[in-house]
């Protein structure tokens, strides 16, 4: 999904730069891409890990459809009747996790913590991080998100 489309994503505009500058270092921000959508894909194997979860009784809680937006790597797929600067800066802490962790390491991470959080969303302990730091964000804090991201995973064992 990353390579589709990046292919069409755009890089950061200056002024979402200028929103995001304080937080995130130069490197991050010129390697972000920005893909606005008017609805969010599954990925591929989704359909396929819900049946198999189903076969054994368990449910996934996860709409698509009512997501506004979504992190691969370095590729943000945002929802274009949702976009904000939050949602930004949310999905931007999601690129700085998978800067720090590696692609197959945050993607084990994130696996993991839904698998731990009963197949839900809202207890994946990555989106944890990135929903407290958009709050911080919100209040106007002035903190550096790969020290805070950096502080956080050193506290856990991925």
């Amino acid at each position: 999904m990353r390579d589709r489309h990046l292919k069409t994503a755009r890089g950061l505009t200056t002024a979402e730069r200028e929103k995001l500058q304080k937080h995130f270092d130069a490197e991050l921000l010129d390697l972000a891409r920005v893909e606005e959508v008017t609805e969010l894909q599954k990925p591929p194997f989704f359909d396929g890990l819900r049946s198999q979860l189903a076969f054994v009784g368990m449910r996934i809680a996860f709409d698509f459809a009512a997501a506004s937006g979504l992190t691969f790597d370095n590729c943000l797929l945002l929802r274009q009747s949702a976009m904000s600067d939050e949602l930004l800066f949310h999905e931007m802490v999601h690129a700085e996790q998978y800067r720090q962790l590696g692609v197959a390491r945050f993607a084990a991470a994130y696996v993991r913590g839904f698998a731990d959080a009963g197949f839900t969303h809202e207890g994946i302990p990555l989106e944890h991080n990135a929903i407290a730091l958009t709050a911080r964000f919100g209040a106007k804090k002035e903190f550096s998100v790969r020290e805070e991201v950096g502080s956080w995973l050193a506290t856990r064992d991925y």
